[in-house]
């Protein structure tokens, strides 16, 4: 029977880190172990081998057939828990910026991520993966299609445990074993000993006691499968990029860019390349809320054949910023206005100008002075959106 720990955190420093260190060798010995996960608890086994594969795939599963010739077809795809998301993208090197965005802000964490590919991609994905052929690669709706399900756990002992096993490892919910989801359950212990289990960490109750979100990953974005401990709700917002453009009383540059940005991700074909849903939006560090666009500025921009929708002047707040994935600022002093609202802006924050100059207020100025703002603007824009779709970090400052 396998030894039931106490509960995890309340081990020493030293007993914790043997415990993972077993569950980590049962591992790589092709064993079956239970590990936590920040949703459910799970029976993990490594997939780069055929004796664990089978070991697995022998444990009952009620109302799931199996073929004796192959003992885990019949059954839906396993899910790889992947060390990191460093190793998805390895795995799935030519994902499109939409996927990425979507692993990237979601992992690690509660969501699963089904990526739909051809024949030849899954083969060559699992290969990728370590995995015994066909143990990873499902069968999608589109049954021309294949699918691999792949997670990144965030909870601390699995995390640790997918590190020092240094394999590729699957995991499969208690439930599906009809075991309940809790090895503190009555009759756990008797269960798993007789399915083959040889290790159990306990760290009590999960934090989410639900299914991970399911996501599926296809050539044309991607689509919910199934809502789980994250909302359809923060999924979608995960999908949009949000960009804030910052100038002093948000009447002229700040909304002028803003539409400039809304226009050029509308109608040309570079900026949305990835088919990342960008909204652009702007706010004022010394703003009167409520107050219209300067008519000179929106006439400069229309002269260009760039619409603008109506607008209000907005007051920047430090909700503002932190909703922003990027916030691009007309001069230094602007700059300095959001950090003294945000300090941790500094990494998501650039001048808009990709030279590093400032753009001057035309407010007050003739239409030459308002018609050549507009056009650099147009200019910095174009630019700041295609860096954006081309993985340029935003980190790096100008």
């Amino acid at each position: 029977m396998p030894s039931a720990l106490p509960i995890f955190s309340g081990l020493t420093s030293s007993e914790r880190s043997a415990a993972l260190d077993r569950a980590a060798r049962a591992l790589t010995d092709d064993g079956l172990v239970v590990l936590p996960t920040e949703t459910v608890y799970g029976v993990a086994a490594r997939v780069g081998s055929v004796r664990a594969v089978e070991r697995f795939a022998a444990l009952p599963r009620p109302g799931v057939p199996s073929d004796p010739s192959k003992p885990w077809s019949g059954r839906p795809a396993w899910t790889w828990h992947a060390g990191g998301v460093d190793q998805v993208r390895a795995a799935f090197p030519n994902m499109r910026p939409i996927h990425r965005r979507l692993l990237d802000r979601l992992s690690p964490g509660p969501a699963r991520f089904l990526f739909e590919l051809s024949v030849d991609e899954a083969n060559a994905a699992s290969e990728r993966i370590g995995a015994v052929p066909g143990v990873l690669i499902g069968v999608s709706q589109q049954s021309e299609l294949r699918t691999i399900g792949v997670r990144v756990p965030s909870h601390e002992i699995t995390s640790a445990v997918l590190a020092a096993a240094g394999r590729p490892i699957v995991i499969e919910r208690l439930s599906r074993f009809g075991w309940g989801d809790d090895p503190s359950e009555p009759g756990f212990m008797e269960k798993s000993a007789a399915a083959g289990v040889g290790v159990v960490l306990d760290d009590g109750p999960t934090g989410q006691r639900r299914s991970s979100t399911s996501i599926v990953l296809h050539e044309r974005g991607y689509r919910i499968a199934e809502v789980g401990a994250i909302s359809e709700r923060a999924v979608k917002r995960a999908a949009v990029r949000r960009v804030l453009f910052v100038c002093t009383g948000n009447t002229c540059r700040s909304p002028m860019a803003a539409a400039i940005a809304q226009h050029l991700l509308s109608t040309e074909p570079t900026p949305t390349s990835s088919g990342i849903e960008t909204i652009a939006s702007s706010a004022g560090v010394a703003a009167s809320d409520g107050q219209p666009a300067t008519p000179e500025g929106m006439d400069a921009i229309h002269l260009l054949g760039i619409a603008s929708s109506a607008h209000r002047s907005k007051q920047l707040t430090r909700a503002m910023i932190e909703e922003s994935e990027v916030v691009f600022v007309m001069t230094g002093s602007h700059r300095e206005a959001v950090l003294s609202l945000d300090r941790s802006a500094e990494s998501k924050m650039k001048l808009l100008d990709p030279s590093g100059r400032d753009i001057p207020d035309p407010f007050g100025g003739p239409p030459s002075v308002y018609a050549a703002a507009a056009q650099r603007l147009v200019d910095a824009v174009r630019r700041r959106l295609m860096e954006l779709d081309s993985g340029v970090g935003v980190e790096k400052q100008q």
